[in-house]
């Protein structure tokens, strides 16, 4: 299980995925919430006060990301620096999803960029 925290830097994540290439497009953000709903809450048994799963914090952090325009390096360094800070520990379950989804939306528009490459090993390196 993770914590909101997590989701909510993953969130950021992902809008730093689809905004690698310059700008985020519909079928990303699309891909981005089916996956949400699809694989990230099925490895999410936590829910916050409301009865909301935590992996939810996820699309709402995409979307303020994407309302509050947050830049790509900005994006990057709060999610390096939150994973600095917490050392994050996943079980093999949580890491091959959460990698899964990450190459599934660098994959839902175009050809894999270099960005989007990069990043995913990053992740895969955490």
């Amino acid at each position: 299980m993770l914590n909101k925290d997590f989701y909510i830097i993953y969130g950021k994540l992902l809008y730093a995925l689809a905004k690698s290439d310059g700008y985020i497009q519909d079928i990303e953000k699309e891909q981005i919430m089916k996956l949400v709903q699809e694989k990230v809450a099925l490895i999410e048994k936590q829910s916050d006060f409301s009865g909301t799963d935590l992996a939810y914090y996820t699309e709402y952090a995409f979307e303020a990301s994407e309302d509050l325009e947050l830049t790509l390096e900005d994006a990057l360094l709060e999610f390096n620096t939150y994973f600095k800070l917490h050392h994050v520990h996943f079980d093999d379950t949580q890491k091959n999803v959460l990698t899964h989804v990450l190459e599934d939306v660098a994959h839902s528009y175009g050809k894999l960029t270099k960005k989007e490459y990069e990043l995913i090993e990053k992740f895969k390196a955490l």
